[in-house]
């Protein structure tokens, strides 16, 4: 049986690693791809030097290959927060992989300074040490792209709120402003969204506002209508307001059958014709 032959780079490194930390860092602050707005230099030599001493003790170990081992945990629960903290920070994919990559190269370079000129060993600990590297390269890329989708994820939430802002402004009366283009998606939305709030609020007549919409072609009157009907289904009210000259005429060249439709020229006419839905009456105060 071949007994395995130690690596000599646990104790080289550990010997060199304040060189190592100094010239990573260098080499860090060169990238043209580092974004040195979104991180100041004070916090990347304290999270090199935090990172790369958790990386000496954990190859001291003599383990270059398992990075599920015990050993590895507090390595790799400190490049999961870095690759997290990289991600909200706003870094690109090559700003978040070169801080593992780059450390990668100061240790090729130290190998070959000291094992060039015996390349049995100088081979072996090559590889070892780039297994060892790309594998923890690949995880700090993979926390990096989950957090961004995660955050994706999260504006796109934030933006269909910000689409859809519907809001109670009186007992049973919804508003909904709508500014910008309509399309399938947003429509949808906004009828989810719609039908939802009326079941929540038990509202029983919403406006929808379109004094924001530029323009209004056959398919944005159509998905008007279909809000309008589902509205009607739940036992509310759907108001347009907002109609502007421009829209009605247009409107009316496309031969757009409205139908039931209420409309009314302005948000006021709007709420006051709500408020006659309600029976609500308001009184001027002297």
């Amino acid at each position: 049986m071949v007994e395995a032959v130690k690596s000599k780079t646990p104790e080289l490194l550990a010997k060199e690693e304040k060189q190592v930390l100094k010239q990573w860092i260098k080499n860090q602050l060169a990238e043209t791809t580092l974004s040195l707005d979104l991180i100041d230099e004070e916090d990347l030599e304290k999270g090199s030097r935090e990172f790369l001493h958790l990386f000496v003790q954990a190859i001291s170990t003599g383990n270059l290959k398992n990075i599920e081992a015990p050993e590895y945990e507090p390595v790799i629960r400190m490049l999961k927060n870095l690759s997290k903290d990289y991600a909200y920070r706003g870094f690109t994919p090559p700003e978040a992989a070169i801080y593992v990559f780059s450390l990668k190269y100061v240790l090729m370079d130290l190998l070959e300074k000291e094992y060039g000129n015996q390349p049995e060993i100088y081979n072996q600990e090559v590889k070892d040490v780039s297994r060892l590297l790309d594998q923890l390269g690949i995880l700090a890329f993979e926390t990096y792209t989950k957090v961004r989708e995660e955050l994706a994820q999260e504006q796109a939430v934030m933006m269909t709120e910000i689409e859809t802002p519907i809001s109670q402004i009186w007992r049973n009366i919804l508003l909904l402003p709508i500014i910008g283009t309509v399309d399938s998606r947003r429509a949808q939305t906004m009828m989810d969204k719609m039908l939802q709030k009326i079941l929540d609020t038990e509202s029983k007549v919403i406006i929808l506002d379109i004094a924001g919409v530029p323009a209004v072609d056959t398919a944005v009157a159509n998905h008007i209508l279909k809000i309008n009907k589902a509205t009607r289904l739940m036992g509310c009210t759907c108001i347009i307001s907002g109609i502007a000259p421009a829209v009605a005429q247009s409107i009316v060249n496309l031969g757009v059958d409205v139908g039931d439709l209420v409309t009314k020229a302005t948000l006021k006419d709007a709420l006051e014709y709500a408020f006659g839905i309600l029976n609500v009456e308001l009184t001027e105060k002297r």
